[in-house]
């Protein structure tokens, strides 16, 4: 499971979370609630990333992201995630589109 230490590494204390048009705050404690909420529903996630589009502020990253529930079902997204960096190169924001391509249910 992730721990907000886990996030302090990668993530600025506060930062913005994006999703497909909803915009969330998000900080160590909601960010790593939110994703082992998730995971719990979850027996793996494999993401092939196609390439990496970067600046000196941000990477665009088109991707397919496999999600496969503890009941073997998968579900398949097509997504385009941008990272936004601050100055010491911390996350503080994350972007993503998905559309869902595929899927047994």
């Amino acid at each position: 499971s992730w721990e907000a230490q886990d996030l302090a590494r990668y993530f600025t204390p506060t930062f913005i979370v994006m999703a497909n048009g909803r915009r969330y705050d998000a900080d160590y404690h909601n960010y790593t609630e939110f994703l082992n909420t998730m995971r719990m529903n979850l027996k793996s996630i494999q993401y092939d990333f196609e390439e990496f589009i970067e600046s000196d502020k941000c990477v665009v990253i088109p991707l397919t992201a496999t999600l496969t529930d503890l009941h073997y079902s998968k579900l398949i997204y097509t997504a385009i995630l941008i990272l936004k960096f601050d100055p010491t190169g911390k996350i503080n924001v994350w972007h993503e589109v998905y559309v869902k391509i595929e899927g047994n249910n």
